[in-house]
């Protein structure tokens, strides 16, 4: 007879550190205040017939990327070791070992995106344990957390910052104050029909996200990409209402082209005549869809919403070359 798992699932709308609207679990067990083990909490991103996506609700450690500064992937990054090794067997029994797929991870840089798709749903507090280990807070308590995704060097990793946004401050990978979240699908088979589920996703943006093309935005002309990054500046609440989801076109000046410093994929930087800085970046799926581009050239493009970094660019992914609005 298969193992039954006892797991509180609830649902919530969370509190300042986390604004979207997730359940809730409890499963396994880690240090939070003190020395002794405490039930984790969990948010579901994602829920089938067959698993579920888990990321802990809050940092729950303070884990250098790797040990050393060096050239490192996440396959090979002793963080990753750490996680399947000394995490695993000291959160879970060997019974919850068997109901989690394959091994604990990392979100990526995409993945946190899109099933967390506004910074707010991706701001996350430390445990009191995270802290003694060396998670910095900023003056909200808010931490910053690894991503498994490159960073923009050989020797940076991928991470959110405190404010849920995607760093742009340089962090090496044997730095030892930014958070950890670990993630984790758990087959739902091995609950024995414990728990009732609807079958969707927990998170309704995660799945409009995965669609592949969003509403158009109306607009008479395509947004001059200076302008709509101060727009997202200086009136940031209203152009999310206004572009959160949606495709719009963008016309800019060719900044540079080739794979982008955070998701490694084809990319281009979109500036304004003056140029010197990216507004816009523009993520492509394959490099021939701008093949006939040239720097310093003014193009139109048009692409989902994704993310806008502070102090940094607008990011519209997937994206492609259109003649106007």
């Amino acid at each position: 007879m298969k193992k039954v798992y006892a797991l509180v699932l609830m649902s919530v709308m969370l509190a300042s550190e986390c604004f979207g609207e997730f359940r809730e679990v409890q499963f396994g067990k880690y240090y939070r205040d003190s020395e002794e083990l405490s039930p984790i909490t969990w948010l579901v991103l994602y829920e089938d017939s067959d698993s579920l996506l888990l990321i802990t609700k809050y940092c729950i450690d303070s884990i250098p990327y790797n040990e050393t500064r060096a050239t490192v992937t996440w396959e090979a990054c002793t963080l990753r070791q750490w996680l399947n090794g000394e995490f695993l067997h000291t959160a879970f029994t060997s019974q919850e070992q068997e109901a989690i797929s394959r091994s604990v991870f990392l979100l990526s840089l995409d993945d946190a995106v899109k099933y967390m798709p506004n910074d707010s749903d991706r701001r996350c507090s430390p445990t009191s344990y995270a802290i003694s280990r060396g998670a910095y807070t900023n003056g909200e308590g808010l931490c910053a957390w690894w991503t498994s995704s490159p960073g923009r060097t050989p020797t940076q990793a991928a991470y959110f910052s405190s404010y849920g946004t995607i760093g742009n401050r340089p962090h090496y990978v044997d730095e030892g104050i930014i958070g950890v979240r670990p993630a984790v699908r758990v087959n739902r088979n091995a609950f024995d029909g414990a728990w009732v589920f609807s079958v969707k996703p927990t998170h309704e943006k995660a799945r409009i996200v995965e669609t592949r093309i969003q509403p158009l935005v109306e607009q008479s002309a395509p947004f001059e990409v200076k302008a709509l990054y101060e727009y997202f500046l200086t009136e940031s609440r209203k152009a999310l209402r206004e572009f959160d989801m949606k495709r719009l076109t963008v016309e800019g000046v060719v900044l540079r082209k080739g794979p982008d410093g955070v998701f490694g994929q084809p990319s281009i930087e979109l500036t304004d005549s003056a140029g010197g800085k990216c507004y816009v970046l523009c993520v492509f799926e394959n490099a021939g869809d701008y093949s006939g581009v040239k720097v310093g050239e003014k193009i139109c493009v048009r692409g989902n919403y994704l993310v806008i970094r502070e102090d940094y660019e607008i990011v519209l992914k997937p994206c492609e070359i259109t003649e106007g609005k």
